[in-house]
């Protein structure tokens, strides 16, 4: 899953990101593990992605999604308010393998 740096009252927290809107899109993202306490966080490197890019080819660009909270997708988000922010690239489409970057810029959609 993807997670986003959140500032909680001062302290700081990770919590699902998503595309739909710049909250949760735009700031520091990690790909982290599915447990509770997500102490093991990944800032760039190759990993097995939780979400489904079996459709996908090798070098294809990996998006935040904009429905599943800490999904990833090859398809880009459309829809007004939603934020467009290459994650990385598609390695291996079989085993969900994709190399993790997020790009520093985003785009969001009008």
């Amino acid at each position: 899953k993807v997670y986003y740096m959140k500032d909680t009252s001062g302290s700081v927290d990770w919590d699902l990101a998503v595309a739909s809107g710049t909250t949760r899109s735009t700031s520091m993202l990690v790909m982290g593990t599915r447990d509770a306490n997500k102490t093991t966080m990944l800032i760039e490197g190759v990993i097995r992605a939780d979400s489904n890019i079996s459709g996908s080819s090798v070098g294809d660009i990996v998006y935040l999604s904009d429905t599943e909270g800490g999904g990833i997708t090859t398809t880009a988000p459309a829809s007004s308010g939603d934020v467009v922010r290459i994650l990385g690239y598609v390695l291996s489409p079989t085993y969900g393998v994709i190399y993790f970057s997020p790009d520093k810029t985003w785009v969001e959609i009008a």
